[in-house]
């Protein structure tokens, strides 16, 4: 009989451990492994989601490389037109000797103080306003200053007087240019 009581100790403990086994199994590793399954089938949505905008944009990248290329053509052309802080006499020049193909006179070519006009963040651009007098037939003056508007630089003309003077038509212009100067620190 003691051998049937160890034989039957033996399976009850066998029976305890592989209980215990089970038990640790349902408690702690099926809740982890559950956990995990959801993890995982939430982050497959998400990425299910990426794969679809992807594929519904994929087409378009072209057309949006076109159009960075594009968008960068246009920024360095408006760039160029602003004026360096180093171009000031250059500007000057352009104005003077302009004025010259379009047969005007110029009396006065004042440069005044600058403006602010925006913050660019490591670059101010500001106004440049220079007062302009001159003399010229109507027609020249016009021409002239239509060109001047057009020109490669940016410029707009904040006040224009015309008057009559016996043969010549007289003109006072504040023409505004943008400066581009460096953020000081």
């Amino acid at each position: 009989m003691s051998k049937l009581n160890r034989l039957l100790e033996k399976e009850r403990i066998v029976f305890i451990v592989l209980a215990l086994i089970c038990l640790f199994g349902i408690f702690f590793v099926l809740p982890v492994s559950f956990t995990n399954a959801f993890r995982i089938g939430k982050a497959k949505v998400g990425v299910n989601d990426k794969l679809n905008q992807v594929k519904a944009f994929w087409p378009q990248k072209d057309q949006y490389h076109k159009n960075i290329k594009s968008l960068t053509e246009e920024i360095d052309s408006v760039q160029s037109k602003i004026i360096e802080s180093q171009q000031e006499p250059e500007f000057l020049s352009f104005v003077s000797s302009k004025s010259k193909e379009f047969n005007i006179d110029i009396e006065i070519l004042q440069p005044l103080s600058q403006t602010f006009y925006i913050n660019l963040g490591d670059k101010v651009l500001n106004y440049f306003p220079v007062k302009i007098k001159a003399k010229g037939s109507y027609h020249d003056l016009q021409k002239f200053i239509d060109y001047v508007q057009n020109s490669r630089y940016f410029m707009e003309i904040k006040e224009l007087k015309l008057s009559f003077q016996g043969t010549h038509n007289t003109i006072e212009i504040l023409l505004c240019g943008v400066i581009q100067n460096k953020k000081e620190q």
